[in-house]
């Protein structure tokens, strides 16, 4: 009956029980000992609803045998059974599913970025996002009746996505998701040049070459980078123009007065 006792606590007892029982257990036998009394014990339960618990359960490994033995001397040390953590992996095609949805689905918050861990996944420098007076459960919502059950994540990993994603107030105009993402990548290339200086050259002089063409290329980004940012929307781009490629009602599929040019008579 002892044994009937001690095996029925390690199979169907909580887990500080199990592990009280357990380090008990290593303290007194040899873990070859335990594991055929524990798989004898499992012989009651073959062909009953608990036969896979008491399996799963009956299993004493060296590695478990030997953690038993540890927590039984912290319990007699006056401690408690230390407590587990619960921290585990979402799958990352999912969290990147949501994400996408919410950046689809939502207007940008200008000038806003934050980095955002979710599930042991860090992703740096996101843009905030504006909910526009929905609701997290409607936002939820639209995002269930999107992807099958096997597509997305569970409710709470949303809620918490959506949390850190976006602020709560009406859509405003401003900065566009293209605008961060290139602020985003300037900062990543510049990162990347600046760390060729610890990369292991054959020389001095390669290396000192190599530092040189990576200022000359950060130089290069931040040229384009203000052109792209500043001087093509302040000094090229008009309401109408005969220029296609600086004509905002031509890309806003709007009708210009203005004749465009063909793209083989646009100047280089």
């Amino acid at each position: 009956k002892f044994t009937k006792n001690v095996s029925d606590l390690i199979f169907f007892g909580n887990r500080n029980t199990r592990i009280i029982v357990q380090s008990i257990l290593a303290s007194l036998f040899e873990r070859k000992f335990i594991q055929t009394l524990l798989s004898k014990e499992t012989d009651r339960y073959i062909g009953t609803e608990n036969e896979m618990q008491a399996k799963a359960k009956s299993l004493m490994g060296e590695d478990r045998f030997a953690s038993s033995r540890e927590v039984f001397q912290v319990l007699r040390r006056g401690r408690g059974v230390r407590k587990h953590n619960y921290t585990y992996r979402i799958d990352s095609i999912k969290l990147s599913t949501a994400m996408t949805f919410l950046q689809e689905s939502l207007c940008v918050k200008p000038g806003i970025t934050r980095d955002v861990r979710i599930a042991g996944n860090t992703f740096k420098n996101m843009p905030v996002y504006e909910r526009g007076g929905k609701s997290i459960e409607s936002i939820n919502d639209a995002y269930n009746n999107t992807f099958s059950e096997g597509e997305r994540v569970g409710r709470n990993t949303f809620v918490e996505l959506t949390k850190l994603l976006t602020k709560k107030g009406e859509s405003k105009a401003g900065l566009s998701t293209y605008y961060i993402n290139l602020r985003y990548s300037a900062s990543i290339f510049t990162q990347m040049m600046k760390r060729i200086s610890c990369f292991a050259f054959a020389s001095f002089d390669e290396q000192r070459f190599a530092n040189k063409e990576a200022e000359t290329l950060i130089e290069e980004w931040k040229k384009m980078q203000m052109f792209l940012m500043w001087e093509y929307s302040n000094k090229h781009l008009k309401i109408e123009d005969g220029d296609r490629t600086h004509c905002c009602t031509y890309a806003l599929g709007g009708t210009c007065t203005r004749k465009h040019k063909t793209p083989a008579k646009l100047k280089t």
